[in-house]
């Protein structure tokens, strides 16, 4: 039986309250680009969450997920495009919030919390701060690669 979506409300609280990440971090080859990958504990509801990150020749992404719906996304990429409902359209860096009425459409603003769009550790440890996800564990930082 599929689990039911979370309400926005439920996702705001889950967003706002303390997360960590006890595992250390570090890049790793994925098809022509490079994966981050851990698991993000929820203190104070005790839920497991996702936590992705992607850096590839065309596109950067990092993302939140909770049973593998996407909560907070980042795109980075200059060719990232997205229209949201209204016909709103972005263009490059843009971040998407989840909406429980959106379903997959989900709408996309833009941030003002990344510091140094451009760097990959600066962005990845912009998108955990946002999200109040504290790293107790090690971070080995992407080291910028020819493609």
């Amino acid at each position: 039986m599929p689990t039911a979506r979370p309400t926005t409300l439920e996702i705001a609280t889950l967003l706002a309250e303390e997360k960590v990440i006890t595992a250390n971090l570090r890049w790793r080859p994925w098809g022509r680009g490079w994966r981050l990958e851990a698991t993000v504990l929820a203190l104070t509801s005790r839920k497991t969450l996702e936590l992705r990150g992607f850096v590839g020749p065309a596109n950067r992404s990092y993302a939140l997920l909770l049973n593998s719906i996407d909560i907070r996304h980042l795109c980075l990429s200059p060719n990232a495009r997205h229209t949201n409902r209204d016909g709103q359209r972005f263009d490059g860096l843009h971040k998407h919030r989840y909406d429980e009425a959106a379903g997959d459409s989900i709408d996309a603003y833009l941030p003002a919390d990344i510091t140094k769009p451009g760097d990959v550790n600066a962005e990845f440890l912009d998108f955990i701060t946002e999200c109040k996800i504290r790293l107790e564990g090690a971070y080995q930082p992407w080291l910028p690669v020819d493609f």
